[in-house]
């Protein structure tokens, strides 16, 4: 008897507990937010790529202003190299930068802020350069002597982050190998939107080495053969001289 007594109290537990609950009402509201481009775009914060947004300093480089940007362009340093009486090709030292108060090392890259809040506008990043020059006028210069851009992975830090990625699709790099003219007018394309394409609100890489990955660890003894110094026999060098050449970067928009 009392098994069943506490069967029913269960059973009466249950059926309360299984009424109909009485519905709140629901009410609407709005949320909203205008964006603008920028007045004052002073900022420029470089991104690794291959992330979404996690920031970098280069060491050395340069950049610009604006809405449309370079956030980066690297300083290319050779190195000291033995002179021969033959033709000689030679790779730079990996590119040096600061995350999060650690210097790391990583190969060379540019990068495009693109801010101008427009689906339809496009940008395209060219390159020229001078000739390598002595710091002792009275020495040679090195007439004959170049720079190649060899090996590239093109990155976005929004359209890498979708699957599939669409960065291919938007952006494209150089063709082959670009070589940087030395007669500081002719220049080579290196990065650009694709025609019917936009970059708007993200950031564009192109990093100078073949299957670049963020998660790569770089050592300050590797070189990067993405990146070939040129110089020919015919080129006469001489023993302590630095030559330097100036690399003009060239970012032009198109609306």
């Amino acid at each position: 008897m009392k098994k069943a007594i506490m069967l029913g109290l269960a059973s009466v537990g249950i059926l309360a507990a299984s009424s109909p609950a009485v519905l709140a009402s629901e009410v609407q509201t709005t949320s909203d937010v205008i964006f603008r481009v920028n007045p004052n775009p002073d900022e420029v914060d470089v991104v690794k790529p291959g992330t979404p947004d996690d920031k970098i300093t280069p060491e050395g480089g340069g950049h610009t202003k604006g809405n449309l940007r370079i956030t980066h362009v690297p300083d290319i340093h050779f190195g000291i190299q033995d002179i021969s009486s033959s033709s000689k090709e030679f790779h730079p030292a990996m590119q040096k930068y600061t995350e999060a108060n650690t210097e790391k090392y990583m190969p060379h890259f540019v990068q495009i802020d693109d801010a101008r809040g427009s689906m339809t506008a496009t940008w395209s990043l060219s390159v020229t350069g001078s000739v390598f020059t002595p710091a002792t006028a009275s020495n040679p210069k090195l007439e004959n002597t170049y720079i190649t851009l060899d090996q590239q992975t093109v990155t976005n830090n929004v359209y890498d982050e979708l699957s599939p990625t669409e960065t291919a699709k938007r952006v494209t790099g150089f063709t082959d190998s670009a070589k940087i003219n030395t007669d500081g007018k002719t220049s080579v394309e290196i990065l650009k939107v694709k025609s019917g394409q936009n970059t708007n609100s993200t950031k564009t890489s192109n990093v100078f080495t073949t299957g670049y990955s963020k998660t790569t660890e770089y050592e300050a003894s590797q070189k990067n053969d993405g990146i070939t110094l040129h110089v020919p026999a015919n080129d006469i060098k001489v023993d302590g001289e630095t030559y330097t050449a100036t690399l003009n970067w060239v970012l032009a928009d198109s609306i």
